[in-house]
């Protein structure tokens, strides 16, 4: 169903099923990450080499020359920036970094801060390249952000905007898309708007759970996606002004929502790594690591529901098998030092929820992760 949400000047409507998908998936994650007890540290290189990505990405919009910006020195600490080019980045770091609260209002003045966060010591005198603002500028640090230096109808529009941003109605994501496109028409500001779009619109997803330790990259999955730039263009190229403001966004907003799918996608691929290296993955033989792709990829989650029903010993007998492709009894009673009828009553109550399955027979009996059944009961 299409929900139209009335504003004074902005044309936005959207399809609330759009979403299912995206928060079946962020659902998954979740339940992944909180079962294996993922923490932030443990997607530390993950979320650098996401950082890294972003930063190179998003210096097209203030280094359209393309002068070579040593990211990774600056990022990591090993380089002072000497250039107004390199203290950008560093600048922009910083606020990409901060930004996991995402509490903040959208005002006016939060935009302005970020315009002061973005050009901290770049008014200062610095071999620079052209970057610093001019004093009458809304860019300057000096000027009051409650000045109404904007032009009467972009402010009516841009009030209505953040107006947007602010509602607790809408999902994150269609904020997040309609804010870009409309910020980015509108273009308020002298300079740097597709960096204000973008840096509000990643707040806006990380402000709706959306974003894993900063493991988004809406830049990359979302706004350069080929299909987000040619609808993009189409809606923005209008001949006037008004067309471009009333274009209907509808299947622009659908096309960011794929985006955002894939970039969740590429979370929970790094999420599933990181389990993957705490049990040794590169330790298994081709089998096991099959066995434990299986449990990771497919079993985990269509048996998330089951697994609440499991003891802690439970868990642990699974995650095991999984590992290791199959093991029999006797391999689990020194691991939990509890007697065979025990561990027993385990794999029995394994095989009801057909969590397992079991090959062979006395001695020769094995319990293997349920590879022949449908998953679903």
């Amino acid at each position: 169903m299409t929900k139209p949400v009335h504003f004074h000047k902005l044309n936005v409507s959207y399809t609330a099923e759009d979403l299912d998908d995206v928060h079946a998936e962020i659902q998954e994650i979740q339940d992944f990450i909180a079962y294996y007890e993922v923490q932030a540290s443990m997607l530390k290189r993950q979320a650098k080499q996401v950082h890294l990505e972003e930063l190179e990405l998003l210096s097209v919009y203030y280094n359209p020359e393309k002068t070579k910006i040593p990211f990774e020195e600056l990022i990591f600490g090993d380089k002072e920036p000497e250039y107004d080019l390199e203290q950008l980045t560093l600048n922009l770091s910083g606020i990409l970094k901060s930004m996991p609260g995402g509490k903040e209002d959208f005002t006016l003045a939060y935009l302005h801060k970020i315009q002061v966060a973005l050009h901290h010591l770049l008014l200062q005198q610095a071999a620079g390249v052209g970057l610093r603002m001019d004093t009458d500028s809304l860019f300057a640090a000096s000027i009051d952000p409650h000045q109404d230096i904007l032009e009467k109808d972009t402010k009516v529009w841009l009030d209505e905007l953040l107006k947007m941003s602010n509602s607790k109605e809408m999902p994150a994501p269609v904020k997040a898309w309609y804010f870009y496109y409309y910020f980015n028409v509108l273009k308020p500001f002298e300079s740097n708007n597709e960096l204000l779009a973008y840096i509000v619109c990643k707040n806006l997803l990380i402000a709706g759970g959306y974003d894993f330790f900063l493991t988004l990259n809406p830049e990359r999955f979302v706004f350069r996606d080929k299909a987000v730039v040619v609808l993009y263009d189409q809606l923005s190229g209008a001949d006037d002004m008004e067309k471009r403001l009333q274009a209907d966004l509808q299947d622009f907003c659908k096309t960011c929502h794929i985006g955002l799918l894939n970039n969740i996608m590429q979370t929970k691929d790094a999420v599933t790594q990181v389990v993957r290296d705490q049990l040794d993955y590169q330790t298994l033989t081709p089998r096991q690591k099959n066995s434990l792709n299986f449990w990771l990829e497919k079993a985990f989650f269509l048996h998330k529901d089951k697994l609440g029903q499991l003891s802690p010993r439970q868990h642990e007998m699974m995650l095991l098998i999984a590992k290791y492709g199959s093991l029999s009894n006797k391999d689990l009673v020194p691991v939990f030092m509890v007697d065979r009828k025990t561990i027993q009553r385990d794999f029995n109550a394994l095989l009801d929820m057909k969590l397992l399955d079991q090959r062979g027979g006395g001695r020769a009996l094995k319990y293997y992760i349920n590879l022949r059944v449908p998953l679903e009961d």
